[in-house]
């Protein structure tokens, strides 16, 4: 249940904890916040400094993340570059907010790998429970649309979901259908 490069939770257990953020969350009628974040240009570190240097980048960026919430938290490993976060216990929008820009700055900070300091930044989506989505498949999905809109307006970002965004990706997906049939 957690990943082995990082020591963090992996999908499998996000998504456990995801449920069970639910069931508190209805139980005792609070909010709390999923983000989706991204690191920006990793593949670069990847493909010019090799696949060990991207493995020690992304144990440090772990190790940096873990140290940003609090115990009732979760942060995960999804796959590659891709983490997320449950932050409970969200009062409002601002939290969340807040919490995004701390991590963008923690990312700001050069990290230093074999000798070499990189500027890492990370893109992040942010979805709201209740209000964005109901299960724990639209809040990772609502706040991944999120973070690839991050990601469009510029790097070491974040977006906060809006149903807008995903009808922004719907019209984009009929339009491309339409095309290839043209």
């Amino acid at each position: 249940l957690h990943d082995p490069l990082t020591g963090l939770p992996n999908r499998l257990l996000f998504q456990d904890r995801l449920q069970q953020a639910i069931a508190l969350s209805n139980r005792h009628q609070h909010k709390f916040a999923v983000f989706f974040m991204d690191l920006d240009n990793f593949k670069i570190i990847n493909d010019t400094m090799g696949h060990d240097a991207g493995d020690e980048l992304l144990k440090e960026v772990s190790s940096r993340l873990s140290c940003t919430g609090r115990k009732t938290d979760t942060v995960a490993r999804l796959g590659g570059d891709e983490f997320a976060f449950i932050i409970t216990k969200v009062n409002a929008v601002e939290d969340a907010v807040s919490f995004a820009q701390r991590l963008n700055k923690l990312l700001k900070i050069p990290i230093e790998v074999n000798g070499n300091k990189i500027n890492m930044g990370s893109s992040i989506g942010i979805t709201i429970y209740p209000d964005d989505a109901v299960n724990s498949e639209e809040l990772l999905r609502n706040a991944d649309i999120a973070m690839y809109h991050a990601k469009k307006q510029g790097k070491n970002s974040f977006k906060l979901y809006s149903s807008r965004l995903s009808d922004k990706i719907h019209c984009r997906q009929k339009l491309e259908v339409l095309l290839r049939l043209a």
